[in-house]
């Protein structure tokens, strides 16, 4: 018996719903990381979230299929760059990584990049990245967060790593004085974990970034990139990306 993957072939939700010429449409591989309301698992190890969503709308109005995997980034960045998927979840734009990825012309979340840290020490953040240069910084790996921010990294003492949770953990253990995280993330981690006493949530945020699908650009699958933007942008101009950020709690403006 095949090893079980946390994985989710979409096909199996859609063919309850879909016309019989739609389920002849090819299956491709989208991959993205564990990230609260936007990907994360569900009921029976089944991937929810808004970008789940966003490609069932796609691929009912494409006929084209979606298998949707759950990895860590590191791996599914790497999958990605050597082209053996089609697409990625939820990527924030960077140019850098415009070299491996090409971007969906419409975003279909939005995240606040905000400092964390402990509740009863003030960490003078003004919006001025020079305040910062006595602190030990944590950032997660592979993370944007922005022009400002990367371009002051040379300056600032900054630690990466991989885990959003441990990154907490090690804020509340002494070994950094603050960490930086998207504020969807840092509020779904410290409900979860009770730290609404213990740590906090400083402004103003360092950037506002854009989550967005991004293809392989190695593939050949132009045709695919074409029908899923045309379907995207559908689907930002009648509301549908607003409405389904709204039924998972979460707010999107739309230019």
């Amino acid at each position: 018996m095949h090893k079980l993957r946390v994985s989710f072939t979409l096909f199996l939700l859609l063919a309850c719903f879909l016309p019989l010429p739609l389920l002849a449409g090819q299956h491709y591989v989208f991959v993205g990381t564990t990230f609260p309301y936007i990907l994360e698992e569900g009921e029976n190890k089944q991937p929810k979230g808004v970008g789940v969503t966003l490609l069932q709308e796609i691929s009912r109005l494409t006929g084209d299929v979606f298998d949707i995997r759950i990895l860590p980034w590191t791996r599914a960045l790497s999958l990605i760059k050597r082209g053996e998927v089609s697409g990625l979840i939820g990527p924030y734009f960077s140019k850098a990584r415009q070299q491996y990825l090409e971007y969906a012309p419409y975003p279909f979340y939005e995240d606040r990049m905000v400092f964390v840290s402990r509740s009863l020490e003030t960490v003078d953040w003004n919006g001025d990245f020079d305040a910062l240069k006595r602190y030990n910084i944590l950032s997660i790996k592979n993370w944007y967060y922005g022009p400002d921010f990367e371009k002051a990294r040379s300056k600032l003492t900054i630690y990466d790593t991989i885990s959003t949770e441990g990154a907490l953990d090690m804020l509340l253990h002494h070994r950094a004085d603050v960490v930086a995280l998207n504020e969807r993330n840092a509020r779904h981690l410290i409900k979860r974990k009770g730290m609404s006493t213990v740590v906090h949530i400083n402004s103003p945020h360092i950037a506002i970034n854009h989550g967005y699908l991004a293809y392989a650009k190695n593939r050949g699958e132009d045709a695919l990139h074409q029908r899923m933007n045309e379907a995207l942008e559908t689907l930002y101009i009648n509301g549908e990306i607003k409405r389904i950020n709204a039924r998972f709690g979460l707010s999107f403006e739309q230019d």
